[in-house]
C-alpha cells in the first residue's frame, strides 16, 4: 500500500514541496486530498507566487490592492484579470497615455510627429488633453465616450469625437492598448511603477513612474 507523502512527511514539508510548483500545478494538488487542500492553500505559498508572477508585470489590476482577501484569491482574481480587455473609466483616465500615428495615417501626419514624444490624458468629465509641453497639441477640444459597436460588430470600445472608435487589448506585462486604422495609444506604466499592483485609492491621477 502507498503511503500518503503528508502521513510520511507531515504538513509543514508538504508545503515546503509545494513552494517549488507553479500555480497551475498547486491547483491540481489541492484537489488530492483535504490534507492536500489545507497545504495548498498556505497562504505563504500564493504570496510568493504572486511576488514572482507580478514581478515583470506593469499592471495587475485592482485585485492585487485586495488585502482584504487572502493571497490565493487574490493571486487567481489578478490572474484571471489579465484576460480582460474592457478597460474601466478609473483606469482610461488614471493612466498616462503615449500617442503616435500609424503609417496609414499618411505621410504628412508621419512627417509632422516625427522625432516628437506626445502623451494624451484622460479625464473623468469625458475630456482629452495633454500635458503643457506637448509639441503638436492645438486649442480643439477632444471628447472621449465608451461604445458598444464598431463598424456593426459589438465590442468595448473607446471613441474620441468623430473618428473610428479605439479598440482596448492588453500588452506584454499586463499594460494596455488602444488603437484604430490611424494611430495607437499605449498606457505609459514602467515596471515596478505606481500602477504595478493595481488602482490604489486615493492615487493621484496620471502619474508616470
Amino acid at each position: 500500500m502507498l503511503l500518503d507523502p503528508y502521513d510520511a512527511l507531515g504538513g509543514d514539508l508538504l508545503v515546503h514541496i509545494f513552494s517549488f510548483l507553479d500555480a497551475p500545478t498547486l491547483l491540481l494538488c489541492s484537489h488530492v486530498s483535504r490534507c492536500w487542500q489545507d497545504c495548498a492553500a498556505d497562504d505563504r505559498l500564493w504570496q510568493q507566487l504572486a511576488e514572482m508572477e507580478w514581478a515583470d508585470k506593469v499592471y495587475v489590476g485592482p485585485a492585487g490592492q485586495r488585502t482584504d482577501l487572502p493571497w490565493r484569491q487574490r493571486f487567481l482574481l489578478a490572474e484571471a484579470d489579465l484576460q480582460r480587455t474592457a478597460i474601466t473609466v478609473e483606469e482610461l483616465c488614471a493612466f498616462r497615455w503615449t500617442f503616435r500615428f500609424k503609417p496609414q495615417a499618411g505621410i504628412y501626419w508621419l512627417g509632422l510627429t516625427a522625432g516628437l514624444r506626445m502623451e494624451r490624458l484622460f479625464s473623468e468629465d469625458g475630456s482629452v488633453s495633454a500635458p503643457p509641453d506637448d509639441a503638436l497639441w492645438g486649442e480643439h477640444e477632444s471628447r472621449w465616450r465608451f461604445c458598444k459597436t464598431r463598424d456593426g460588430v459589438r465590442g468595448h470600445y473607446v471613441k474620441i469625437n468623430h473618428w473610428p472608435s479605439l479598440d482596448c487589448s492588453r500588452t506584454t506585462g499586463g499594460g494596455w492598448r488602444m488603437q484604430n486604422i490611424w494611430v495607437i495609444y499605449e498606457a505609459i506604466l514602467p515596471q515596478g511603477g505606481p500602477y504595478s499592483h493595481g488602482l490604489h485609492h486615493g492615487l493621484a491621477r496620471h502619474l508616470t513612474g
